[in-house]
């Protein structure tokens, strides 16, 4: 499995979120999410998963409505479109190191009907 990245050794600059399968997801739909974090000396770091990188979903706090976040860094929708009619989607996230909660990131995500 490789190395993995301990962030309570390390100072963050920025965190940024992306959808790299695009930006809306259909009703019963997944989408992986990729969080971008970059360090104050320049180094940028990618979570697990569909990011390829080493930072570990388990080391981030990630946060949702309409959509639902798992473990995994995979996002989904209900089946159901009555759960997400006419409703912006939108996932939040932040180190859960209590050092890193100053440093923020959040993403909108629309709904395909």
């Amino acid at each position: 499995m490789g190395w993995q990245v301990d962030l309570a050794e390390t100072q963050v600059a920025t965190i940024e979120a992306s959808l790299p399968k695009g930006p809306a997801i259909a009703p019963g739909g997944k989408s992986p999410l990729v969080v971008k974090i970059t360090l104050s000396d320049g180094t940028i770091l990618l979570t697990e998963g569909q990011g390829g990188g080493k930072v570990q979903w388990k080391d981030l706090a990630v946060t949702a409505n309409v959509v639902v976040a798992n473990n995994k860094g995979v996002l989904s929708l209900p089946k159901d479109p009555r759960k997400s009619d006419a409703k912006m989607g939108h996932v939040g996230g932040y180190g859960a190191e209590p050092s890193w909660r100053a440093y923020r990131t959040g993403r909108s995500i629309s709904t395909r009907h």
